[in-house]
Formats: structure tokens, C-alpha cells, sequence
């Protein structure tokens, strides 16, 4: 009689204890090493480039549970992401390029889980395309990635071979969203936000 395949447990107490840890150790990092070419001098901008830098980093970390459901590739892909000094100096950078590293990162995370958990893929595109919107505010170039996901849904609708191909919410991704809506979802509500960003005069 065949047994059950195992399923990893969800390293989820993991991910946000060593997101903790590359928080702390960038703020111990900014007190002891002030370097005003690198390092933002002033505490509250440079505390919240700190905080982005942790979330990118929980962030990635589920996005890639979500994708290959092993708990030994999430961490070891969680360490290697803290040790690269690519992150924790982009935490303490005057240029805000964490942010948008952030916010993708947010949104990749979503994803991941709308495709992982279709259930809940509704409230999580929806998220995805306020991430998206933010991060094109941050910095226009992140529009890439909102051209890339509408893309790849619908590669992925079309390998479907669903008869109804805009209407059908039957088969991948994301079972139960049409493609009209994950246009909107990914595409459109982007685009709203960020105009919203732009007429507000807070885009990058």
C-alpha cells in the first residue's frame, strides 16, 4: 500500500525570524559605520529603507515557498539573499531603489500565492496590481513587470486550450479569474495608480 507523499511544513516562523535578524544587523550596521556616500544619515528615512529591506527579503522568501513548496530551497534561498551585501547596502542607500526592490517583490510574492491557492486568487491579483501601481511610482521602469505578468497569464490561459479564451475562468493560471479580469487586475489598476501617483506628484 503506497503512503502519502510528504509535504513540507510552511518555514514561515523561519522566514520572518531571519528577516528580523538582517533588520537588526543593518541597523547595527548604520551605527557603527556612518558613511554619508552610502548610508542615509538621517534615522527615520534610513529606519524605513531598513524595514523595506527586511520585507523584500520575507517577501522573496514566501514567493519562493509559494513556487516550489520545499522548505530547504526557501531557506538556504532566504540565506543566500541576507548574506549577498546587495541587499543590505541597498537598505541603507540614499537612493530608494529598495523600494521598488520591495514592492516587487510584494507583488511576486501574491502572485505566487493566487497561483498556489486559487481561492484566494481574487483579493491577491487585486494586491498584486496595487504592488505593481506603487512600485511604477517609485520608478516608471517597473512597468516592465506589469507587461510581463499580463503576458504570462495569458500565454499560460491560451496553453489552457479553454474555447473561451477572455471569458472562461476555467484552467491556468489561476482557475476561477477570467482573463478580462486579471487585465484589469494586473493591468489596469496599475496604470490607475500610478496616474493617481503622477497627478499627486509623488511618482519617481
Amino acid at each position: 500500500m503506497s503512503q502519502a507523499p510528504e509535504h513540507d511544513t510552511d518555514p514561515i516562523l523561519l522566514t520572518l525570524t531571519l528577516g528580523c535578524v538582517v533588520g537588526l544587523f543593518c541597523a547595527f550596521w548604520l551605527t557603527v559605520q556612518p558613511d554619508p556616500l552610502v548610508t542615509d544619515t538621517h534615522y527615520l528615512p534610513a529606519a524605513l529603507e531598513i524595514l523595506a529591506g527586511m520585507v523584500t527579503l520575507i517577501a522573496s522568501m514566501r514567493a519562493i515557498w509559494h513556487v516550489t513548496r520545499t522548505r530547504a530551497v526557501t531557506l538556504v534561498s532566504g540565506l543566500l539573499l541576507a548574506a549577498g551585501l546587495i541587499l543590505m547596502t541597498q537598505s541603507r542607500s540614499l537612493v530608494p531603489v529598495i523600494y521598488l526592490v520591495c514592492l516587487l517583490s510584494l507583488a511576486a510574492w501574491q502572485l505566487s500565492a493566487a497561483i498556489r491557492r486559487p481561492e484566494q486568487g481574487r483579493w491577491r491579483l487585486a494586491a498584486v496590481g496595487v504592488y505593481f501601481g506603487l512600485a511604477m511610482g517609485v520608478n516608471w521602469v517597473a512597468i516592465s513587470m506589469v507587461f510581463l505578468a499580463v503576458a504570462a497569464f495569458f500565454v499560460a490561459r491560451l496553453s489552457a486550450g479553454r474555447r473561451r479564451l477572455m471569458t472562461s475562468k476555467r484552467g491556468i493560471p489561476v482557475p476561477g479569474i477570467s482573463l478580462i479580469e486579471a487585465i484589469v487586475w494586473l493591468g489596469v489598476v496599475p496604470l490607475l495608480i500610478y496616474a493617481a501617483a503622477s497627478l499627486a506628484g509623488i511618482s519617481g
